[in-house]
Order: structure tokens, then sequence, then C-alpha cells
């Protein structure tokens, strides 16, 4: 761990600055007007819930939860038991 002092004097970085001056840092080198609309990129891509659930077919298990959330994410009821709570009538 290093200050950021430190680390311009160990060769680590070019200049301090924040993510504003990175990004003018960025328009500057990419031959682009200071005030150029530019579009973040995440890497890796963010998933949401359902993507990071079908990715994870890596046992048979797995590969059941995932045909299933597939078929409800369709509009189809899976096949199988399907529980509900019991009804308590009053």
């Amino acid at each position: 761990m290093f200050t950021g002092a430190q680390a311009i004097g160990k060769g680590l970085l070019d200049e301090l600055g924040g993510f504003d001056a990175a990004l003018a840092k960025a328009r500057e080198l990419a031959d682009l007007k200071p005030d150029a609309a530019v579009e973040l990129q995440f890497y890796p891509k963010r998933r949401n819930l359902l993507e990071s659930v079908l990715e994870r077919e890596r046992d048979e298990g797995q590969a059941q939860l995932a045909r299933a959330i597939s078929e409800v994410a369709a509009g189809r009821t899976p096949a199988g038991p399907v529980w509900l709570p019991p009804i308590v009538v009053r």
C-alpha cells in the first residue's frame, strides 16, 4: 500500500486525480474534445440474477434449476410438483 505521492515517487502513477481527471485524460489521449460524450463499459459485463443463475449450469442439479427458471421466465409453468401453502379457513 502506498499513498498517491509514494506511488508517483516509485513510478507507479503518472499523476494524481480522481475519476473526472482520469476521464479528461482519456478524452485527451483519444483526441476527443474535452466535453465529448463517452459511454462507460463495465468489464466483465454485469449480469442480472437470471443470467447469473443460468450460466452456472455445471452439474445436473444446476442444469435442472436453470431449465425451470427458463420456463418460468418464458411464462410457462415447469412440470413437476407445485407446493402451495396450506389454506386456513376461519
